[in-house]
């Protein structure tokens, strides 16, 4: 044996290939030839970003699914829990009860039962036919009936509606939430504890989030209504989502972040801003920013790791009405100006001008909404386009498009911009070709409430709130 040690050759044949590369270094005869201490380390580290398996995906949520389900079976009648499972015992506990999987080189032990953070794949988006009047859809110069029309579908107090995938989410006649059909409005599931008027979210288009009369975030499968995770927040209502974490403004007037892996509290904060009472602020998420247009008109940017205030813009409206869009780090904001900043600095790059107002009119802009290279904004009741990048305004054809509700959002779906008119007993629809066809508008004379509406859009289709109806209108 010491013979060999000094002059055979080490025989590897039973070693996995993957390793030969570094062992077989080791057995070098030479000394001055063997890997130093720093380069085994080098050649067995985890390839790089491979410590995110533990702390994001499926593995993750299997983990966190595991720890709290052994952490309820080891709790004392009674309601006494004895010590939290680490999440190393656990890891160890795991080799029993899973298969191993390898997963970029290392092995990880995937659990073959489900639990909340188990979430189905996301189901397939049914597109609906795009109008072609070539093809018989409808006659130039008329317009087409809706695809679908459900009277006393929703609430009289239901939040904007929220198209996930194949269902629309709306606040239910009798309380809670609903989610009906995109193809033909017809009832899939609801939930009837869930607080409709705290405002509800899509999760990756697989979950819906809301909060229950008690604070309590709940979550629900989409296309079926299962219920998933939940978690304590004390939500009043929810601002936004990005894939880490769910954001709420709790009860007692601040901003917290939910993980979405674990149901956890992140953080909580208190935010230098009003943001008023029954679901008044608004929120997206972005490039690592929370941001939140307050029921004060200001304008709040978090950062979503820990809460802190990376930057604001004070009275960016003068009655509340701040409305923001973003595209990558463009973010537009409307108020007095129809402004954009950088979503991470906060660093103006453009502010566009405002058009001559009418005497004794306070000028504002409408919600913003940004589709391809151009953010579109209502300018008190003229629709205008601007260039994402530089703001400069861009010819438009306005012919035959009648005036805008101030509020009223602008839609880009298919080749048209939808907005919408109102007097005071009744209101339509306006669509305005975008394509070079310069295809003759088409006008919806269909809302009877103009006081309660709003219109949303995905998949070829354009959803119509009209009081307590729900109607989803054809695209060209």
């Amino acid at each position: 044996m010491q013979y060999e040690v000094v002059h055979g050759e080490p025989r590897l044949d039973r070693v996995p290939p993957a390793l030969r590369p570094l062992i077989g270094p080791c057995l070098a005869k030479d000394a001055a030839a063997r890997p130093l201490p720093e380069a085994i380390v080098r050649s067995s580290a985890p390839p790089r970003g491979a410590d995110r398996l533990w702390r994001k995906g499926a593995v993750a949520q299997d983990i966190t699914t595991r720890e709290h389900g052994l952490n309820r079976l080891t709790t004392v009648p009674g309601g006494v829990a004895p010590r939290s499972v680490s999440r190393r015992r656990l890891l160890t506990g795991l080799v029993a009860g899973g298969s191993v999987l390898a997963v970029g080189g290392t092995a990880v032990w995937w659990s073959r039962r489900t639990g909340p953070f188990d979430i189905p794949p996301a189901v397939r988006t049914p597109e609906a036919r795009v109008f072609d009047p070539k093809k018989g859809d409808y006659v130039l110069g008329e317009t087409p009936a809706p695809l679908w029309n459900v009277p006393s579908a929703v609430s009289d107090a239901t939040p904007a509606p929220l198209p996930v995938r194949d269902v629309v989410i709306v606040g239910a006649p009798k309380g809670g939430i609903a989610a009906r059909s995109v193809v033909d409005g017809t009832l899939r599931w609801s939930a009837e504890k869930v607080a409709a008027t705290g405002r509800y979210l899509s999760l990756s288009d697989r979950l819906v989030a809301a909060a229950d009369r008690d604070g309590t975030l709940v979550t629900f499968v989409a296309s079926t209504g299962e219920p998933k995770w939940t978690s304590p927040a004390e939500a009043a209502s929810l601002l936004a989502a990005d894939d880490e974490a769910v954001y709420v403004i709790t009860q007692g007037g601040r901003v917290r972040s939910i993980g979405r892996s674990d149901a956890g509290i992140r953080w909580t904060v208190g935010v230098d801003a009003d943001l008023g009472k029954e679901a008044a602020s608004r929120g997206l998420v972005a490039q690592g920013r929370l941001v939140v247009t307050a029921a004060d008109g200001s304008v709040v940017a978090l950062d979503t790791t820990d809460g802190r205030k990376a930057w604001d813009r004070r009275e960016q409206s003068d009655d509340g009405r701040a409305k923001a869009a973003v595209s990558g780090r463009t973010l537009c904001v409307t108020g007095k100006n129809l402004t954009a900043v950088d979503v991470v600095d906060g660093k103006e790059l453009w502010t566009a001008a405002n058009p001559e107002p009418k005497a004794g009119i306070t000028p504002f802009w409408g919600p913003p909404t940004i589709h391809g290279d151009h953010v579109y904004a209502t300018y008190l009741n003229l629709p205008l386009r601007h260039d994402l990048r530089t703001g400069r305004g861009t010819d438009w054809n306005y012919a035959g498009l009648l005036e805008c509700d101030p509020p009223s959002p602008l839609v880009v779906q298919g080749s048209g911009m939808w907005s919408v008119t109102v007097n005071r007993t009744e209101g339509g629809v306006n669509v305005v070709d975008l394509s070079p066809e310069n295809r003759t508008p088409w006008v919806f004379r269909i809302i009877k409430n103009p006081t309660r509406y709003w219109i949303t859009a995905d998949a070829n289709r354009v959803f119509l709130l009209d009081g307590t109806t729900l109607a989803a209108l054809p695209v060209f």
